[in-house]
């Protein structure tokens, strides 16, 4: 027989080589499948759809779970205790608060996440509590759990301390609320967390608190994501077991980066990730500056940090400086002012530079000096990359906040896949615009798939711009002009007409403002126009004191005024900020006197407009309530009836309070 290239004849070696022969065919076959058949299985289902998670990695990995490590799934933080594979479900006949299970051998399925909240729908108030009548054993495979606290901190210990704490992520809220109106409810931050136990390793702060004392007494705690409340940082320096921490949001400003706080105390020396997206510090440090908004102390023990994401945050430069021999990812996106060490940071893999202001010299530059890392600079590269295969592209009404949502009308449903990657290589980014958040919903929604599995939905805002829901972008992606043009134009050839007809009524729109913006400057007394630039935020005291100097005679000065006010919109209930200018300046003029200026003159559409807008108005009746019985009956008159010929519902409402008969 021939083994590995060798003849043998002994039995007992023909036994031994037998087993080679075994060991190496079964290496071989998993290097011929991928390393599937042997490598560890990481795969997750959410209802049988193959699901890819967001992943909070504590060993500084992005890419490849680990036992340990945070994922987000079905709206529930799960610690997993892999490998898997992970099979979950939601059960939508299951009692309420019980909101994630896992499959397991045999068909059987855990339930692994849970909620214990105050539910608040009007006036209504009740607690759900989706760990009452579980068992011991059953708590015990729960591995996140969202707990409303409402202060009450004996339930919330004795709930704690049935959960296996090393395994299980706490998301905790202030639940503690009161109603304050007909219409909306609001919540009352407590002024202190709750006591925790010592065992407490996975925290989630989902609502802030006023104090976060209780962090102190939590010394293996290996996940971390909320506030600090005046940024006091002594409450974490006595983790050493800490690998995860993000402060995103945070004001840093209160840090005291003076080095002299820990002394010989314990402090975070296992930190993997540092996640600080769109913090801030308010600080601008020079080079030489030892200053980053967070203290040296933590800065010094940064030696293991392996993913640092800094993306839209501020004076944080000096973290980008430092040099960790560790770090593997690094996330500036959506920045300014950053800029990176000149010699090579020698781990790198992954680094995001998404709208940050870098030039494609200076990206190739980075390149050059890392070879093998990752450069992601291009946001419509980030999303094909996300989409390789699309076989079907769906067109939803309405915006796209998350991936699991309900059903919304389809406006196509498109199963080519090389239409979709038509429409897909349309796409391309402005990255130096884009980033921001406009505040709407968006509409439409274009889904992409892969199979049956939904890959990527894009919410559409103005058709401008789009926004990648639960995606790898950092904010709303600007269109360039051309792409815009083109995209518009493939959906409006595939039946949806609605963005193109969107954006013909934007310009629409644009070229109204123009012209509003025009008249209001061919309106403005001449001597004001230097102060045009500033708009709403001119100074008006100094506007004041230059017009009058222009116009030394009273009468004429306010005349000017009235018919500069009366050049505006029209509109009251949402006129653009800068009329408000001209309104001030007629504040500084007594109503006698305004009411004299309009004596004896003939009224013309601008007087009548700017004397109604500024007596019908609201700030008039409050600012000068007692005056309006100054106002002879024939100019109420002639006011009421200017604003009842305009058809304006809002104004035609103010003008019969103000200048009708009572």
């Amino acid at each position: 027989m021939d083994v590995l290239g060798y003849r043998v004849r002994d039995r007992r070696l023909l036994r031994e080589a037998s087993k080679v022969r075994i060991i190496v065919t079964g290496l071989l076959v998993c290097f011929a499948l991928g390393g599937s058949a042997c490598a560890q299985d990481w795969s997750f289902t959410l209802d049988g759809e193959k699901i890819a998670p967001r992943l909070y990695s504590l060993q500084g990995t992005p890419e490849v779970p680990h036992a340990g490590d945070v994922v987000y799934v079905g709206g529930y933080l799960l610690v997993l205790d892999g490998p898997g594979p992970f099979e979950f479900f939601t059960d939508k006949k299951s009692p309420e608060g019980k909101g994630l299970y896992r499959g397991s051998k045999g068909g059987a399925r855990d339930l692994v996440a849970i909620q214990v909240d105050w539910e608040v729908s009007g006036s209504d108030r009740r607690f759900v509590d989706g760990s009452k009548g579980l068992s011991a054993s059953e708590l015990l495979t729960i591995r996140g759990i969202k707990i409303g606290w409402d202060g009450k901190s004996a339930w919330f210990a004795k709930l704690l301390r049935q959960l296996d704490l090393s395994k299980v992520c706490i998301e905790l809220s202030n639940s503690d609320c009161v109603k304050t109106g007909d219409h909306y409810t609001t919540y009352i931050n407590r002024t202190k967390t709750p006591a925790f136990p010592k065992g407490l390793r996975y925290l989630w702060f989902a609502e802030g608190f006023g104090s976060y004392e209780s962090l102190a007494k939590t010394p293996e705690l290996r996940f971390y994501y909320g506030g600090l409340a005046d940024t006091k940082w002594e409450l974490l320096a006595g983790k050493p077991r800490l690998r995860y921490l993000d402060l995103s949001y945070c004001d840093l400003d209160e840090s005291e980066p003076s080095g002299e706080e820990t002394e010989a105390r314990p402090i975070i020396a296992d930190l993997r990730a540092l996640i600080l997206r769109r913090a801030h510090t308010g600080m601008d440090p020079e080079p030489d500056e030892d200053l980053s908004g967070l203290p040296r102390w933590l800065m010094n023990s940064l030696g293991r940090l392996r993913v640092l994401d800094l993306s839209q945050s501020e004076g944080l430069a000096r973290l980008v400086a430092l040099h960790y021999p560790n770090l593997t990812h690094l996330d500036i996106s959506g920045t300014s002012g950053y800029h990176l060490p000149a010699r090579q940071i020698p781990n790198l893999k992954k680094l995001n530079v998404m709208s940050a202001g870098f030039t494609a010299t200076e990206i190739a530059d980075i390149q050059r000096l890392h070879p093998k890392c990752l450069i992601v600079s291009d946001w419509a590269k980030v999303l094909r990359a996300a989409i390789p295969a699309p076989t079907r592209m769906r067109v939803r009404r309405s915006g796209s906040f998350s991936l699991d949502r309900t059903e919304r009308k389809a406006l196509l449903d498109l199963r080519d896949p090389k239409e979709v990657l038509e429409f897909l290589s349309l796409i391309e980014i402005d990255g130096r615009r884009s980033g921001g958040h406009c505040m709407c919903g968006g509409d439409p929604t274009l889904e992409f798939f892969q199979g049956k599995r939904l890959v990527a939905a894009l919410g559409m805002h103005h058709a401008r711009s789009l926004r990648w829901a639960d995606g790898q972008w950092i904010g709303d992606a600007q269109l360039t002009a051309n792409s815009r043009k083109r995209a518009l134009a493939w959906l409006d050839r595939h039946g949806v007409s609605g963005p193109r007809k969107d954006l013909e009524r934007q310009k629409r729109q644009a070229l109204q403002v123009r012209k509003a913006e025009e008249k209001w400057r061919k309106g403005m007394p001449p001597s004001l126009l230097p102060f045009w630039k500033k708009r709403p935020t001119a100074d008006v005291d100094a506007m004041h004191e230059v017009l009058a100097k222009a116009m030394p005679d009273l009468p004429n000065r306010i005349r000017a005024l009235l018919h500069w006010y009366g050049c505006g919109t029209g509109v009251w209930s949402a006129h653009p900020s800068y009329e408000s200018v001209a309104m001030e300046l007629l504040y500084k003029y007594k109503t006698a006197d305004v009411l004299a200026a309009l004596a004896d003159i003939h009224l013309t559409v601008e007087f009548k407009e700017g004397a109604a807008h500024f007596f019908g108005c609201h700030p008039f009746t409050q600012r000068r309530p007692d005056d309006l019985a100054l106002l002879p009956k024939a100019l109420k008159k002639t006011l009421l009836q200017h604003c009842l010929d305009t058809g304006e519902t809002f104004k035609k409402d103010w003008a019969k309070g103000n200048f009708g008969s009572k």
